[in-house]
C-alpha cells in the first residue's frame, strides 16, 4: 500500500496529463486511462518508461557483456540496474564496420551525418563497443 503522499503524487500526475498504470491483485502493469484510485484492492503508478531505446548498445555490468537493441526486443523489460548505456567517446577503442566490411578496431573520434569517424580519418556505418569483439566468431 502507498502512502498518502505517493498516492497524491500518482493522481497529480495523471491530473497534469501524465500516464498512470493500474496493477489488479496479481496481474501485469497495464494503462488506466480512466483510474477510479480504489487503492484497497489495485494498486497505480507512474507509467514507467523505458530506459533504452532500438539501436542502444548496453554494457551488462555483470557480465562484461556487450549487446545492442533490436527491433522486436522487449525494451520494457531491459530495466536491470546492472544494464548501462554505452555511447563511444573520444579516442576510445571500438569496434567500427560498414556493410560487406570487416570489422576493425580503431579510435573514435566523432559522430556525424550518420557516420562514426575515426582518429585516423576512416568512416563506418557502425560502431560497437571494445568488448563486443570479443563475441565475434
Amino acid at each position: 500500500m502507498k502512502t498518502i503522499t505517493e498516492m497524491i503524487a500518482v493522481m497529480q500526475h495523471f491530473a497534469d496529463g501524465g500516464v498512470v498504470e493500474i496493477k489488479q491483485y496479481q496481474s501485469k502493469w497495464k494503462i488506466d486511462i480512466k483510474p477510479d484510485w480504489d487503492w484497497e484492492s489495485e494498486d497505480f503508478r507512474i507509467k514507467v518508461e523505458p530506459k533504452f531505446e532500438v539501436g542502444d548498445w548496453l554494457l551488462d555490468n555483470k557480465y562484461h557483456t556487450p549487446f545492442q537493441i533490436t527491433e522486436g526486443m522487449l525494451v520494457d523489460n531491459l530495466l536491470s540496474d546492472s544494464l548501462k548505456r554505452w555511447t563511444p567517446t573520444k579516442n576510445e577503442e571500438c569496434v567500427f564496420w560498414s556493410q560487406g566490411n570487416y570489422y576493425e578496431i580503431k579510435k573514435f573520434l566523432k559522430d556525424e551525418s550518420l557516420l562514426f569517424h575515426t582518429t585516423d580519418g576512416s568512416s563506418y556505418d557502425h560502431v560497437a563497443p571494445l568488448e563486443f569483439a570479443m563475441t565475434l566468431r
